[in-house]
């Protein structure tokens, strides 16, 4: 462990320098000390531990370092200091010590491995800082196991429960046997934290690696099912998938497909792509103008695959709202996108296969339950609305005998940026069916349909990075120019010749205005 780090620290030494002055006991607790440990990167959350009041401090703290100070849990005496700057967030949380000292303060936080305190005036000294550790969290954190400082903390906030196993995938820690049972024994209290908390916990977790894994120990735990009753049954409905037997297998193979992908964009996209002068990868997603065409430079060779993954790179890392990032949303949608499966189940007199009418539409309707429940913004609703009901529609593109200039447009024009989620959905859908490893290139086994599929995506993705994208910033005619030269009123039938314009206009149908005015008088003919 680097204890420099924790030295050199501005915010620490704030901290530290101002509780000096009010002669208070202050402690450096929890996840800070962990990760050091770990020697995993210093975060941007720091909590402490105060023999005081934590409101006069966090109060001075803000003062000084320009921040926000609030009360956060009025009950526990916690309160909250935000400093964001550059877009970047660090959270300070100072609480009253629960006891009367930092070790009965530590014995009723949540897992060993963050009940390590170190008190704050020894970073000012030159020599190593002691560790408060009464439950023997150092040696958890070296066999790297996370253990339950007790049940009773697990039922104090039910929420702890979630948060051992998002915990454990991201610090990549086995949970203890003990643990496990307690959580098994009080899973219905998984009910009770607010959708809110429920919501912040699961999505931090679909955002890091191992969102499968995750999934299914919360499923194994019993916590799943009671998180969100509409999964109960899934395990029982068979979908008629060598690959995946139940609906319930079929949802995980789906998300781990999906992170399989996410690992691998590079080999999905191996042709070159084209640049933009001086843009960054990815300002397309940023709500930026649109360039012009004439903006856009050649393809160069030397950036083949690497332009293209730091574009993608760049969409999945964005948050859609506080603490839930594309990434996240992905594999939540990449997991309940058949929701809609297990209510319009049945089956086929002759062939006894299952069948799942409209099964897209009852799962739109499910995940908008499950999504306003968590209390997510209208926005994060709306992408879970569309991707559920949509999650069907490259099925039609598999069946035509090539994907034509219109159809790509088509595509991109109805669902935007949320068309490449949808081009990754249906690729680890397709992969999850079949009983081949995920691996690129595939592998014997992989289905043909699940082939067809990726080439589809392939050819969608591509299309959006080198056309759709970069179409120029105004149509070549305006409506008030149709309305002139046509001799029509303004309505509706504008608004449709504009759009069957614009999609000529990136096809490459039609580039100029004279151009343009003859395709919209003959356009019967088109």
């Amino acid at each position: 462990m680097d204890a420099r780090l924790l030295k050199k620290n501005k915010i620490l030494r704030t901290v530290n320098r101002l509780s000096q002055k009010r002669s208070e006991k202050v402690y450096l607790v929890g996840g800070a000390i962990r990760d050091l440990l770990l020697e995993r990167p210093l975060g941007k959350d720091f909590d402490f531990g105060i023999q005081g009041d934590a409101e006069d401090l966090a109060r001075e703290v803000a003062r000084e370092i320009e921040g926000h100070a609030f009360p956060l849990d009025e009950t526990f005496g916690t309160w909250r200091v935000v400093l964001k700057k550059k877009k970047k967030r660090t959270e300070l949380d100072f609480s009253r010590l629960q006891g009367k000292d930092i070790f009965e303060d530590l014995r009723q936080r949540d897992f060993t491995v963050n009940s390590i305190a170190i008190h704050l005036k020894d970073l000012a000294s030159p020599d190593e800082p002691c560790f408060i550790d009464p439950l023997d969290g150092l040696k958890d954190i070296g066999k790297r196991i996370l253990r339950a400082n007790s049940e009773e903390s697990l039922r104090r906030d039910p929420l702890r429960m979630l948060r051992a196993f998002r915990f454990a995938s991201t610090l990549r820690f086995s949970v203890d046997e003990e643990t496990l049972r307690m959580i098994h024994r009080n899973r219905e209290l998984i009910r009770r934290p607010a959708g809110e908390r429920i919501r912040t916990e699961f999505f931090l977790a679909l955002g890091e690696e191992g969102a499968g894994s995750f999934l299914r120990k919360l499923h194994q735990a019993g916590l799943l099912e009671e998180i969100f009753p509409e999964v109960r049954g899934w395990e029982n409905l068979n979908l008629g998938i060598d690959s995946a037997p139940s609906l319930l297998d079929h949802a995980l193979r789906t998300v781990e497909a999906g992170e399989f992908i996410l690992t691998h964009l590079a080999d999905l996209y191996p042709s070159g792509v084209a640049t933009f002068d001086g843009a960054k990868p990815g300002f397309l997603n940023r709500g930026k103008k649109r360039r012009s065409v004439s903006t856009l430079s050649k393809p160069r060779a030397s950036d083949r695959g690497a332009e293209w993954v730091d574009f993608l790179k760049n969409h999945f890392s964005q948050n859609e709202e506080e603490g839930i990032s594309r990434e996240a949303l992905f594999k939540f949608v990449a997991f309940f996108h058949d929701s809609g499966k297990a209510p319009t189940a049945c089956r086929q007199e002759e062939k006894g296969t299952p069948r799942f009418l409209d099964h897209d539409q009852e799962g739109q309707k499910i995940n908008m339950a499950i999504a306003r429940r968590l209390k997510v913004s209208r926005r994060t609703i709306r992408i879970i609305s569309e991707m559920t009901r949509q999650h069907m529609r490259i099925q039609s593109l598999v069946k035509a005998q090539e994907v034509t200039g219109r159809a790509k447009y088509r595509f991109f024009q109805d669902l935007g940026r949320e068309g490449i989620d949808l081009a990754l959905l249906a690729l680890s859908n397709a992969m999850a069916s079949s009983r081949s490893p995920f691996r690129w290139p595939f592998r014997p086994g992989m289905s043909e349909e699940a082939k067809k599929i990726k080439k589809i995506t392939e050819i969608l993705l591509r299309y959006y990075f080198e056309e759709f994208a970069r179409r120029p910033g105004k149509p070549l005619l305006t409506g008030k120019q149709i309305m002139e030269s046509l001799g029509i009123s303004q309505g509706e039938l504008v608004g449709s010749l504009l759009d069957k314009l614009r999609e000529a206009e990136i096809s490459g149908q039609v580039q100029t205005r004279r151009e343009a005015l003859q395709f919209l008088k003959n356009i019967d003919k088109f």
